[in-house]
């Protein structure tokens, strides 16, 4: 029924084209191109450092002032209520979040407090992370294998959940291995994260899409987000002289 009072996609579409052509035809008028590149280079891109930064493997927190390294291949995705990451092939993850520490409570308690499901209680231990207290685990739900570390850090709990198809000794020391990089940041080293940029250059001589595409300062998928900012087909020539936005790290 509601199409009844709504024209189809293409009969929009035309309405649209046609609206426009009174007021110009195609081609005619300036875009200010090169007043639009000018008026962006140098513009902060993606995340904003106050709620985290993703470098590769790595996540920089500088309001919360912490640092964590993911296991080698994972990608990371930070979204508003945790840092999430994954393995190709969706074999292995990670999810990392925090809780207020409400009760101060000894770590071992809270792990086993019923809010991880399978937990093997007699997997439990009590330990540090980088001088902070922490308590670890093992956990089992359906098919998944779960390591399983809290840290008590100003005032919270910051919960590390590993998953695996298998947990092999190898699968644990690596997952204990990013486990044991998650650690406070110093107000030096929070101050200097800085956000990524965006950076018009003109195309050199024997500049191409591949070349400018290994310019980005983005670990995952750089290329394609190139031809995106660009509005470039894969395959695409670039033209020299012709300015292009490629994204840095400052």
């Amino acid at each position: 029924d509601i199409l009844a009072t709504h024209p189809s996609t293409p009969e929009r579409v035309a309405q649209a084209t046609q609206a426009a052509r009174q007021i110009s035809a195609p081609g005619i008028g300036d875009s200010d191109r090169t007043g639009y590149l000018a008026a962006i280079d140098g513009m902060n891109f993606g995340e904003d450092p106050a709620d985290g930064i993703v470098r590769g493997r790595r996540f920089l927190q500088p309001r919360l002032r912490f640092a964590f390294t993911a296991p080698e291949n994972f990608v990371l995705d930070n979204t508003p209520r945790a840092l999430l990451g994954r393995a190709p092939g969706g074999v292995e993850a990670v999810r990392l979040d925090s809780v207020p520490d409400s009760s101060g409570g000894a770590l071992d308690a809270y792990l086993a407090s019923g809010w991880l499901d399978g937990l093997l209680k007699s997997s439990v231990q009590m330990g540090e992370i980088n001088g902070m207290p922490a308590a670890f685990g093992l956990a089992r739900a359906g098919e998944w294998n779960f390591r399983v570390a809290v840290v008590r850090k100003d005032g919270d709990i910051y919960r590390l959940l590993f998953a695996a198809r298998a947990m092999d000794e190898a699968t644990t020391a690596r997952f204990d291995q990013a486990i044991q990089s998650f650690r406070p940041l110093t107000e030096e080293e929070a101050q200097k994260v800085k956000p990524l940029k965006l950076q018009v250059v003109k195309a050199g001589i024997g500049d191409n899409a591949d070349s400018c595409g290994r310019k980005m300062a983005i670990v995952d998928r750089p290329m394609d987000m190139f031809l995106l900012l660009n509005g470039l087909q894969p395959g695409a020539s670039l033209k020299y002289g012709e300015q292009y936005k490629i994204v840095i790290d400052q």
